[in-house]
């Protein structure tokens, strides 16, 4: 069984680690934490993709939403 760290789900799911480690906290992808290092086997990757999709495509949006928005604020501060 392998194990990936949310670095590597967030690499293989062009995503955030910050939103990985989001949808850990929530459970709707199973993690194992070993002190502060989580880890999550491939197959429960899998599982929860299959099983949260929706879910976890709304997360990822959101955050990209939210990245636009202070990027376009960050560049009107700029402007001024």
């Amino acid at each position: 069984m392998n194990f990936l760290t949310p670095e590597d789900v967030a690499s293989k799911l062009k995503v955030k680690p910050t939103t990985v480690y989001e949808w850990l906290k929530s459970g709707m992808l199973p993690g194992i934490k070993l002190g502060r290092i989580w880890r999550i086997s491939e197959d429960a990757l899998v599982c929860a993709l299959v099983e949260n999709e929706q879910e976890m495509r709304k997360i990822a949006k959101h955050y990209r939403r939210e990245l636009a928005a202070k990027l376009r604020q960050r560049a009107e501060e700029l402007e001024s």
